[in-house]
């Protein structure tokens, strides 16, 4: 355990470097050691323990994921990319302030990739971000590719939902598409007018809001947000 624990802490340090190569790598290796650990216990508590760990190692190898593409999508358009770091805890960042520049007439199709588009309030949030398409753009067509959780009573769940958005937005006019994938990790949304817009939380990037009758609840521009990283490319040619 100390090992893999370790390795972890190692590509932590690396990914705050900004070594994002370096700092996969060695959550790869750390996970690889707890999958191992995972196997050999026998011990249901600690078990759960080790699957959370896991879990969490997962997400910050996604993060990096996210942080390569980016670097590498900025190296290729250099002179047409610009970037927004959201600090933790802020407010001020619901979609229409992300999405704002991306977004005017000529926006007819938009493509999402986004692996946590899976439980309730992740696909909410695709709601949202469908209602803003719907009130700034000309938008007819949206396609989506997210993965999908590993319980059958989720994914049933998952699908239920997502057409029922789709159904809601057939009835104005609007075709959406969703398609899963299990190797998915780059977060990306693509507009048909150019722009490209790469979150590297993808939509999911406020904080866990506990309470109905809170300010904030309704209004996303008032939610505190995590650390995020928006990467903003427009397609000149």
């Amino acid at each position: 355990m100390d090992e893999a624990l370790s390795s972890c802490e190692q590509a932590r340090q690396y990914y705050q470097s900004e070594d994002y190569e370096l700092s996969l790598s060695l959550y790869t290796k750390g996970i690889q050691l707890l999958m191992q650990i995972l196997e050999a216990t026998k011990d249901a508590k600690r078990r759960d323990k080790i699957r959370e760990l896991i879990a969490d190692q997962l997400d910050n190898a996604e993060n990096v994921k996210s942080c390569i593409a980016q670097k590498k999508a900025r190296d290729q358009h250099s002179t047409n990319v610009t970037q927004l770091k959201i600090a933790d805890g802020s407010t001020g960042y619901d979609y229409h302030v992300i999405f704002d520049r991306c977004l005017d007439d000529s926006v007819t199709s938009v493509e999402i990739d986004d692996p946590y588009i899976r439980n309730p309030y992740q696909v909410r949030n695709l709601v949202r971000v469908c209602e803003l398409l719907l009130r700034k753009t000309k938008v007819k067509y949206i396609k989506l590719i997210t993965g999908q959780e590993s319980e059958k009573e989720k994914r049933n769940k998952q699908h239920g939902q997502l057409e029922e958005l789709r159904i809601s937005l057939q009835m104005r006019d609007v075709t959406f598409t969703h398609s899963l994938s299990d190797t998915l990790h780059n977060r990306e949304i693509r507009f048909n007018n150019g722009w490209k817009l790469i979150i590297d939380r993808g939509l999911d990037y406020f904080k866990p809001f506990k309470g109905q009758f809170a300010i904030g609840y309704f209004d996303f521009n008032l939610r505190a947000c995590k650390e995020t990283s928006v990467t903003y490319m427009k397609d000149t040619g």
